[in-house]
């Protein structure tokens, strides 16, 4: 419930906080607020999202400044918001908002007010998801659960908290704790109790026993099996979203914990058991359903998520968990047995208690490798690099990869009222080559087969699975523009590679090369990272520069004029970025206005010669003579 203030008329609780319970009214968050440093509050607006007398959560949100929570959730201490305040920093790093939780001029971040606890937060401007009604929920739902699994590749087994996640078996959440019971075991229990009272005693003892042997194969693995803090409730009402409905944060922390991963990810992939058809269509058939709806999500973690072996066989057996005694599963379950399709679900039930947990893997993971991703080349740390391709390809839709784009189009400014023959060379996602082939006839030349699979195709263009050797089959003159952005640092006889990219080139054609700068990475390094020893590092002319795709073989500008020699005349030098990676603000960045102002600065700065110079990226733009 959303309640604007208004100053005649008392706050009033939502549907679902408890009757006759004391209840917050402004004089009382005056009051708090003051003990936060906040003199005054203009506007109060109260979002109740209490769940039960057991479960209240009050938001008091402060002129669109401040958020003061009110909650009674067990175990909230002062060291539990410490903790939660390091994960909120760890959410930051990673790319996803989340409000910062602040102290009192004593440090403290915790208060009470009435057998209720109380903290401040930061407010975030950017709307919750179950207040916009998302075009594509599961689009939506995708993204949080790929945000996830990449947080818990990033922070596997890192500053674990004391308290558990409410997805935890075996070791409780604090809101296990009265019961003496994880929640999964409450839910199976209730659904045994209910197939016990339609006299289904015998299907109850045969989900009984295969619910305990899993259980037991569980218990003996859990322990070793890596582990993060994650969140913990993916819910719309938590999910912030961004002005075009995408995944952008998370507001609610109560229920954050630390989670066995592979459990983790198994409960947001979950179970769909085509809940939205009424009517009988097959035991068999819906459970396919089920099943395959797990895979898909399941599949689509574990290519950002890279899982071991030993964490793969526990997956399955937390999933048949899930596929039982999910709550929303078992409250499908009892609606279900209560209504037209009783015989349809305990058919399903009958062979669910059958059902191996080998057959909930992805089909591409039951032999521990992705078979549609079989390359399983190494970084130099050690991780596949189908993780680095993920990491980058999520990287490039954040505000600096999208600024990076905008300012590149800005910059070579191609016509589009004549359609262009033009080669994009090394075109990694292909985005560059996307935008183009709206108007222009694009080849993009790209050997990494895991790139080209996460490709960007809105427009049609051609693929050219391979590298250099592509070019040597091509006449002279091929092409009215050629495209190189970021790719002579990697190649290795990148002369030769350039002789062939303007021997294709039509006289009077345009060649692009993006390509790094070093005082904007030595700016970057020292400002930005915060990491002065890297910027020395990178000042010194023996260094190395190790990337997750190899050694980069960093060149000048002078150098790259030099061996394209007298035939190509340099046009224009762009930089891009020269101020954008120095904010460590990543919030702001996510405001169109913001980064609309940033845009036009970085627009009209990049051919300024004394912010080009600080740029981390030079672009230079080359004619062929005729």
């Amino acid at each position: 419930m959303i309640q604007p203030e208004d100053r005649q008329e008392p706050f009033q609780p939502g549907e679902h906080f408890p009757a006759g319970a004391p209840f917050p009214q402004r004089a009382d968050t005056l009051t708090l607020l003051q003990d936060y440093g906040i003199p005054a509050a203009e506007e109060i607006q109260l979002i109740d999202s209490t769940h039960s007398a057991e479960d209240i959560r009050l938001n008091y949100i402060i002129g669109k400044k401040w958020v003061l929570r009110f909650c009674n959730a067990p175990g909230m201490t002062e060291k539990r918001l410490q903790d939660l305040s390091r994960l909120i920093d760890r959410y930051r790093a990673a790319g996803i908002l989340c409000p910062r939780f602040l102290t009192d001029s004593m440090g403290v971040y915790l208060h009470s007010w009435n057998r209720l606890t109380t903290h401040l937060s930061e407010y975030i401007d950017l709307p919750l998801a179950s207040g916009e009604t998302p075009d594509d929920p599961e689009r939506l739902m995708d993204e949080v659960r790929a945000a996830e699994a990449r947080f818990a590749g990033q922070y596997r087994n890192t500053d674990l908290s004391e308290t558990m996640g409410m997805y935890s078996l075996f070791d409780l959440s604090p809101f296990d704790l009265a019961g003496g019971i994880d929640e999964k075991q409450d839910n199976f229990n209730r659904l045994m109790a209910l197939l016990r009272e339609e006299h289904e005693d015998a299907l109850a003892d045969s989900l009984e026993r295969r619910h305990s042997e899993v259980r037991e194969k569980l218990k003996a693995c859990y322990r070793d099996l890596p582990r993060c803090v994650f969140q913990g409730d993916e819910n719309f009402s938590n999910i912030l979203v961004d002005d075009n409905g995408h995944f952008a944060g998370f507001i609610d922390f109560n229920l954050a914990g630390t989670e066995v991963i592979v459990n983790q990810l198994a409960n947001l992939a979950g179970f769909d058991y085509d809940e939205k058809n009424p009517e009988p269509e097959g035991a068999g058939k819906r459970l396919e359903h089920g099943i395959a709806y797990f895979r898909e999500h399941m599949g689509r973690m574990l290519r950002v998520y890279d899982a071991s072996g030993e964490e793969l066989r526990a997956l399955g057996l937390y999933a048949w968990i899930v596929m039982v005694a999910q709550w929303p599963v078992f409250c499908y379950f009892r609606a279900c047995i209560r209504g037209k399709l009783k015989s349809e679900i305990l058919e399903m039930l009958s062979l669910i208690a059958e059902l191996p947990e080998e057959r909930l893997l992805p089909e591409e993971r039951r032999d521990g490798s992705f078979r549609s991703f079989h390359r399983t080349k190494k970084n130099k740390d050690g991780t596949n690099m189908t993780n680095t391709v993920q990491n980058y390809r999520n990287m490039v839709e954040q505000p600096w990869g999208r600024m990076f784009y905008e300012l590149i189009y800005r910059q070579l400014n191609l016509p589009d009222d004549r359609r262009l023959k033009i080669l994009d060379f090394g075109a990694g996602f292909c985005l560059t080559a996307d935008y183009y082939a709206k108007y222009h006839a694009v080849t993009a030349v790209e050997p990494n087969a895991e790139m080209a699979a996460l490709r960007v195709k809105e427009n049609d263009y051609t693929l050219v699975p391979q590298g250099a050797e592509y070019l040597a089959g091509l006449e002279d003159g091929t092409f009215d523009v050629v495209i190189c952005h970021n790719v002579l640092e990697y190649v290795e006889n990148a002369d030769s590679v350039l002789r062939q990219l303007v021997r294709v080139l039509k006289p009077g054609g345009i060649l692009s090369v993006v390509k790094h700068n070093l005082p904007g990475k030595v700016m970057f390094s020292a400002v930005l990272a915060d990491d002065p020893k890297a910027a020395l590092e990178l000042l010194d002319p023996d260094h190395t520069q190790d990337s997750p795709f190899g050694t980069r073989n960093m060149y000048s500008n002078e150098s790259l004029i030099s061996r394209l020699g007298d035939g190509m005349k340099l046009v224009e030098t762009y930089g891009i970025r020269a101020f954008f990676g120095l904010s460590s603000n990543n919030e702001i960045k996510y405001t169109e206005e913001w980064y609309n102002a940033m845009l036009e600065l970085e627009t009209r700065a990049a051919a300024m010669d004394e912010y080009r110079k600080i740029a981390f990226f030079h672009h230079l733009i080359f004619q062929k003579k005729s």
